[in-house]
């Protein structure tokens, strides 16, 4: 079905498919997705839970975001976090995100500031990747902010600059399944929240910059997107090891594909295979050996 509504005076169409509805999405993340400093309609939370309940296709939104944690929170209950790292928090990370019942179908993963004026990219990163493939392996899709800009960021440490850096990073890691929580919230230069949006305390968004963030998810359909069987490459480059694999299977021809980014291994094929889709992110790589096809099968959708 389509649905056309419209939002913050923009006419939004979305397709649904017809069978859709009781669909769930959580959150997990700090300030932003908790909602400081708004009134709960007017968070980027309320706004989209309303958005999609006057579509008729959402169930329940879980919120397990908090104020002040950093993305190290959220990771898996069973990750040891290295030296002057915070310890996973079991109440807010993906853990337990992934285990609610009935489960989401969608996580957005929310971390935009918090301890990354010091923080290694590399660090964050890997948290982001990490979380993300936890969801995944759940068969949740899963969906990673880019950094926010705060006024309170030293600009002559380079520690606004380093947001900047970041969301860069995120949009080449993550590719479509990154939300850009920057480009339209930003003043650049100086890297500070624009004034329109501020909330008026060098960190945090009012009202107006939590409906330009809800405007941005809703319009990426966030709850009807397809995930597919991601490889991970932890263990060789031959596409027939289920190893290699998110879902620890090799995929069948019904099934759509994705390569990532950043992998330690890319993927090797030595067989004719036969797979619904095939999405290579930036800097990763397929390769299929002499002699062999790697047919792609659309479903007319």
């Amino acid at each position: 079905m389509k649905i056309t509504l419209l939002y913050l005076g923009i006419i939004l169409t979305l397709n649904f498919p017809s069978s859709a509805q009781n669909k769930r999405i959580c959150l997990v993340g700090s300030s932003t997705s908790y909602g400081y400093g708004v009134p709960a309609d007017s968070s980027y939370a309320g706004r989209i839970k309303n958005f999609y309940k006057t579509a008729g296709v959402l169930d329940t939104l879980y919120n397990i975001a908090v104020p002040g944690i950093d993305c190290y929170i959220g990771m898996p209950t069973t990750f040891v976090p290295p030296p002057g790292r915070n310890a996973p928090n079991p109440q807010f990370n993906i853990t337990r995100a992934i285990h609610f019942d009935p489960k989401p179908d969608v996580i957005i993963v929310n971390f935009p500031s918090n301890n990354y004026q010091w923080m290694p990219y590399n660090e964050v990163i890997f948290c982001f990747l990490t979380m993300k493939d936890s969801a995944n392996a759940a068969g949740i899709a899963c969906y990673i902010t880019t950094t926010q800009p705060r006024d309170d960021f030293n600009p002559a440490g380079g520690e606004r600059q380093r947001l900047k850096d970041l969301e860069l990073l995120i949009k080449q890691n993550f590719g479509n399944w990154a939300l850009n929580f920057w480009e339209d919230i930003v003043q650049d230069p100086p890297i500070i929240i624009k004034p329109q949006f501020a909330l008026g305390d060098n960190v945090h968004l009012n009202p107006a910059g939590h409906a330009m963030l809800a405007n941005i998810v809703l319009q990426k359909n966030i709850l009807f997107a397809e995930i597919g069987n991601r490889w991970t490459g932890v263990k060789n480059e031959d596409w027939a090891d289920a190893a290699n694999w998110i879902t620890n299977k090799v995929p069948v021809p019904t099934e759509a594909v994705v390569i990532p980014s950043g992998r330690p291994h890319y993927p090797i094929i030595q067989a004719d295979v036969v797979i619904k889709k095939l999405t290579c992110e930036d800097g990763a790589t397929i390769t299929v050996g002499s002699n062999h096809v790697l047919q792609i099968i659309s479903d007319g959708e």
